[in-house]
This record gives structure tokens, sequence and C-alpha cells, in this order.
């Protein structure tokens, strides 16, 4: 596929558009960019079919947030789909309204929003508990813009969102600022297929681990990476599948790494941990799940005016993204 051919890339997404998904890969490709709105099981599948069976070009998904911490379903789909990979990343600043189309905020009983967001607003929403003198019902929705949809029809129910949602939905702000944090940021990660980004002025690196059992297996693996001098940034335990008969489940490792897989430390250890004879590994594999720009984080900006639909966005993450792999 040509650059030409990704002028408006078809990019899978959290829906409906108004959710912060939406508002995520509008950042990263632009206002000529096709979204599609799918389940958010589905939009790893959705890169690993490609444009030419029906699918998309892209993906982004909620990789984690700064309270709420990971959004388990992202590890999951990557954890399940091998030939897709991350290509870029993207913060967001997260700001949430409460939206309702109930015109009296003492009018209402139940409150809506992705757990996540829930999670996010935890404490405020037990201060609105406390102003209004009794107990909000809290309803779990598949996400915040399906959430404020939900709540525009159902009277005395609320949901938490973005005001982007409210403008599509003719809901009213009835509360602003929910999040229990002002500087409430997510980190999206955007999916692609094919060629590995080229190494940028600053990088990540996540690989994928499964250890054989054992005591000393997570400290060996710890001191490759310790022993190459190599930064890691987060490091997320997966429970999966087992492949063996004598136990149930397993556990696999997201590590992210500071730097380019390129890198001579990075790559002696992807070298490494592509040995099946390496004890802690029980004959499995690591691999690299994605290798990409790193975001610039001290660019963000707080306040209302940094949450938007995207139509003003100067981003180009998913410009250099499709540009990268499909060059």
């Amino acid at each position: 596929m040509t650059l030409d051919a990704l002028t408006t890339p078809r990019v899978a997404f959290l829906g409906p558009i108004g959710s912060y998904t939406s508002m995520a890969a509008r950042q990263a490709f632009g206002e000529r960019s096709e979204l599609v709105p799918v389940p958010a099981r589905e939009i790893a599948r959705q890169v690993q079919l490609g444009r030419a069976r029906g699918g998309c070009d892209f993906g982004v998904m909620a990789a984690a947030n700064i309270q709420y911490g990971p959004i388990e379903g992202t590890f999951a789909a990557l954890y399940s789909t091998r030939d897709v990979q991350i290509v870029g990343e993207l913060f967001l600043p997260i700001e949430f309204s409460l939206l309702s189309a109930t015109a009296r905020l003492e009018d209402i009983h139940t409150v809506m929003s992705h757990e996540a967001a829930l999670a996010q607003c935890a404490t405020r929403l037990v201060r609105l508990e406390q102003r209004l003198g009794r107990p909000l019902t809290r309803h779990p929705a598949t996400s915040t813009s399906a959430a404020v949809t939900q709540a525009t029809m159902l009277p005395g129910v609320a949901a938490l969102g973005s005001t982007e949602a409210a403008r599509r939905t003719g809901a009213r702000v009835l509360l602003e600022q929910m999040q229990d944090h002002r500087e409430n940021v997510t980190c999206f990660w955007i999916l692609g297929a094919g060629s590995r980004p080229a190494p940028a002025r600053r990088n990540k690196t996540v690989f994928l681990v499964e250890l054989a059992a054992g005591v000393d297996s997570m400290h060996r693996l710890l001191g490759l990476f310790a022993g190459h001098g190599i930064e890691i940034t987060m490091f997320k335990e997966q429970v999966v599948p087992s492949k063996s008969r004598a136990a149930r489940w397993s556990k696999a490792y997201f590590i992210e790494c500071a730097g380019h897989v390129t890198d001579p430390a990075l790559n002696a250890v992807r070298r490494a941990l592509r040995r099946p004879d390496w004890e802690v590994l029980g004959g499995r594999r690591g691999r690299v799940v994605g290798s990409y720009p790193a975001f610039a984080v001290e660019t963000l900006r707080f306040g209302s005016s940094s949450v938007r639909d995207g139509s003003d966005a100067t981003s180009n993450v998913g410009s250099e993204a499709a540009r990268e792999v499909h060059s």
C-alpha cells in the first residue's frame, strides 16, 4: 500500500464518535481520516484484517490511565493478535462532564459511563452524593459516548463523558471537571500491521514474554534487562490460558522499555528472548509487540481547551505512523 492510498486512512476505534478514543484518533490522524467505530475487542482484529479484506489500516486503543491504570482489554487483544503491533502512542488529557437530558441535577438517580471513567471520577461522585444527600447508582457502559447517548433517552440518568459527546447528542452539561485529578491523562496506542516504524529521537519498545515456572525465572528475566542497562518504564502482568495440561492459567508479561529495538542493548535482549532454549522461557519465545516513537509528554496542556474533537489538531502521530509503516 502506498502513502497516497493512506491520505484517508481507515482507523478503527471504540465508538461512537465523541468517545475519548475517537478524539485521540482525530488528534493522531487528522480530519481526513475515516473513523470506523467498533467494539473494543474488535479493534485489533480490524487491523489484522487490513483494508484489503474489509478491515482498517490502523486502530487506536486506550492503553493506560494515570489514575485507573492499564486497560485490560487492550493488553488481552495484543496478546491474542500476533501480527498486529504498536506503531505509535498519544497521550490525551481527559476531562469529564456530567451530561444528561434531565434539566435538574437534583433529579439524577443514576450515573453511567465506561468502568474506567467511573473509576476516574469516583471521589467526585461521592461528593455529589453528599451534596444530594442520597446515593447514586453507577451503571457501566461500553464507552463514554455510548453512555451519553443512552443517558439522553433515560429520565433521571446522567453520563460521564466529553463535551464533544454532549454537542453531538444535545445533552445538557450539568457539571464540568468531574475527574478526580486535574491533570488526568490517558495513553493511547496506535496499532498497525506491516513494517516497524524507524527510530526517532526518542523511542519506546514493548516486549511480550511468557516465563516457565520457577522461583528464579522472573529474577533472571529482569536481570537480562538490567544487565544491558535498559530502563523499564512499564511492567504489566497478563493472566492467559496455560499451554500446559498441568495448569489452567499461565502468566505473560508486557515490558515497556525506553529505546528502539535496533539499539544495541535492546537488540541483544530481543535476540536472547528469541532463544527457546533459554530455560526461563520454557520453550517459548519472547516477541516485540512494538517499537515506536515516544510521545512528547512535555507538550501536554491541561484545561478545557486542551481536549477537543481533533478538528484543529496539529499532532501528526498517525501520519508519521502511516508514513513509516507503509513507506
